[in-house]
């Protein structure tokens, strides 16, 4: 037997194999595809110059190539399966993001860090420059609204602070600290 070429397009006949054997075929052409709204066929590279060696990529270089082509193979499959291109809507909401340092300010200001920061600056500086003695029996408890709240641990020593020392602790904590920070002390038992 002869074997004859066989025209393109057209099945190969059986060749002389053995029974039972499975025989193979020569796949058919790629038809062209049609033209639509999928993805634009990517442009073809540059034949490489002669004798220069191609440039490799670097590990980082790959890795970003490899997540950019992931990136616009899922943006592409989303597309399609929503019927609807959401891609300019995400880039101007990406547009919307804000740096960090733009958003922590007001975050602080709503939390009163400021405010929390001196009320524990008051508490240190309770005990460097209030006597000792007064500080053995007298703590501060609270600031709000430019008034410390000193808690006294007996009546006896609650009058003598009133009497003889308010004055003295004000203007001591008032030079450490400030007069804003601290405007007025209000003492109580407990």
């Amino acid at each position: 037997m002869s074997a004859e070429p066989t025209p393109p397009g057209q099945p190969d006949p059986a060749p002389n194999t053995a029974p039972g054997r499975a025989t193979r075929r020569r796949k058919a052409p790629a038809k062209a595809a049609a033209p639509g709204p999928g993805p634009a066929p990517a442009p073809a590279a540059a034949p490489p110059t002669p004798g220069a060696a191609p440039k490799p990529l670097l590990a980082h270089e790959a890795s970003k190539a490899i997540a950019r082509a992931a990136q616009a193979a899922r943006s592409t499959a989303l597309t399609e399966w929503r019927g609807i291109d959401l891609r300019p809507k995400e880039i101007e909401r990406r547009k919307a993001d804000r740096p960090v340092a733009d958003i922590l300010g007001g975050v602080l200001q709503r939390l009163r860090i400021d405010h929390r920061q001196s009320e524990s600056q008051v508490v240190a500086v309770w005990k460097q420059v209030i006597d000792p003695v007064v500080a053995a029996h007298a703590r501060p408890v609270s600031l709000a609204k430019g008034t410390l709240f000193v808690s006294v641990d007996s009546s006896p020593w609650l009058a003598e602070i009133v009497r003889y020392r308010s004055k003295e602790i004000l203007e001591r904590l008032q030079l450490a600290v400030g007069r804003d920070v601290v405007q007025r002390v209000s003492y109580r038992i407990g």
